[in-house]
């Protein structure tokens, strides 16, 4: 296990390079008390190892062993599941209904529900990359990802 400490304009990052392959990001705004937790703004990136982090313009840039990649600033805990499908969406919070997806196993079909459980958004998937353009309204949505194994995996995203 690596892990660094790196202040930014507003937040403290403290990243944590794990062995079983991923790197956990915690952050927390500058000036709170002594003794906070570090676990309310916390994310796991996986299949990764980051060397370094840079907050610019409410956006982390990070650099990992495959190139410099970005995102927004962390407001909620993503995990993996424990099916061995790894999957990520980035950026989230999203603007404009526009985000990526990466899998390590194919993704055939991707459904959005509303938090009242109505489908909102349904497409097949053919091929990578995986982009997604829905018109969605502002607020936080379900996202179900079937992939090819036939396995279902479900992220919260929040639109902006």
């Amino acid at each position: 296990m690596v892990r660094f400490l790196h202040e930014g304009f507003d937040r403290l990052y403290i990243i944590t390079n794990v062995l079983d392959g991923g790197t956990w990001i915690q952050a927390r705004r500058k000036g709170v008390p002594t003794g906070t937790t570090w676990s309310v703004g916390e994310e796991f990136v996986p299949n990764s190892f980051i060397y370094d982090l840079v907050e610019f313009q409410g956006r982390l840039f990070l650099a990992r062993e495959d190139g410099i990649f970005y995102k927004q600033q962390i407001v909620a805990l993503e995990k993996p599941e424990d099916t061995g499908a790894v999957l990520s969406i980035y950026p989230n919070p999203i603007a404009q209904g526009r985000f990526n997806m990466a899998s390590i196993l194919p993704i055939r079909q991707v459904v959005i529900y509303n938090l009242w459980g109505q489908v909102v958004w349904k497409d097949e998937i053919q091929q990578a990359p995986y982009e997604v353009r829905a018109s969605l309204g502002a607020g936080m949505y379900l996202l179900s990802v079937l992939l090819s194994d036939g396995t279902t995996q479900t992220r919260k995203i929040v639109v902006e």
